[in-house]
């Protein structure tokens, strides 16, 4: 429960000198062109980048903006069902105690609008549970819920789109849909549906539901230290997770970083990805670094 509401989040955090940024420069070792990377959050309003200058302007030096995914791609929303189906003839409910299932569908039909759990019944627990915390920040956040607002990564992908930017994406829909629900184990994922369930009784784990629900506030004024320790503090110690931690951030960084060097080498681009992703050692920052790169913050003074 606690990853998955993080990777829904930012969709991660090494040294001082890392924290509290979220703009970079990436200076090329050879033709010193300066392109850009920046981390975005998924339940943060496109208005928050739109608002600030440094980070719209130098979107706007570049000639070829990249995200993770094409945003823009209205199609791949069939793609992700397809990923999130349960292995034929498995049942949600048959993997869930009655009780279990009374909650989920109690948890589903006070949300806006309300769902039966039935409607999910063919489908793996981490999509129900990505549903269910979606809703519980839309909860907390009025004005972050997606009938109200735009995601600051789809307003950078429908802005490059509407303007002909030149456009690359790090990896398919496909991609991510497979680290997102295939590749965690259905154990795994019941195990993490099953904590969220019994968190009314569990007081841990609603103090942390508590804590995470400030993360757009604390992204928003950068208080990446703050972000850093509710990520540390969604560390379970379970085995499985963490090698599916690792799958989800370090591994996907490590083939975002092949393609990367290709893009950056013909012109500015603007990379923005999940805010996870810039950081520690197995991170963007770093790795770019690595290759050469010289990576610098941007002030947003």
């Amino acid at each position: 429960m606690k990853k998955l509401l993080f990777a829904i989040l930012l969709s991660g955090w090494a040294s001082t000198v890392l924290h509290a940024q979220l703009l970079w420069r990436v200076t090329h070792p050879v033709t010193q062109k300066s392109s850009f990377l920046f981390g975005t959050m998924h339940l943060a309003n496109y208005r928050y980048f739109e608002a600030h200058p440094a980070p719209f302007d130098s979107l706007k030096k570049c000639s070829r903006i990249i995200t993770e995914v094409d945003l823009t791609d209205r199609g791949a929303m069939f793609s992700m069902f397809r990923y999130a189906a349960m292995p034929e003839g498995v049942k949600l409910s048959d993997s869930l105690s009655p009780a279990q299932w009374q909650k989920l569908d109690s948890i589903l039909q006070q949300g806006d609008p309300p769902i039966k759990a039935a409607v999910y019944d063919d489908y793996r627990p981490a999509l129900v549970e990505s549903i269910i915390s979606a809703r519980m920040y839309g909860d907390a956040y009025k004005d972050l819920v997606y009938e109200r607002m735009v995601p600051i990564d789809q307003g950078i992908a429908d802005y490059a789109y509407k303007n002909g930017y030149r456009r690359d994406f790090l990896e398919t829909p496909e991609d991510q849909f497979e680290v997102m629900f295939t590749k965690p184990s259905l154990a795994l994922q019941l195990r993490s549906l099953k904590r969220l369930l019994q968190g009314e009784e569990d007081s841990a784990m609603q103090a942390y539901i508590k804590l995470s629900l400030r993360m757009p506030a604390f992204y928003e004024r950068q208080q990446m230290d703050s972000m850093e320790y509710i990520m540390d503090r969604s560390v379970t110690g379970d085995a499985e997770e963490a090698v599916w931690t690792r799958q989800l951030l370090s591994d996907r960084n490590t083939l975002w970083l092949k393609k990367l060097e290709g893009l950056l080498d013909k012109e500015r681009c603007f990379v923005a990805v999940g805010a996870a992703h810039l950081m520690k050692e197995d991170g963007l920052v770093a790795g770019l670094r690595r290759m050469g790169y010289a990576v610098t913050p941007v002030s947003y003074k």
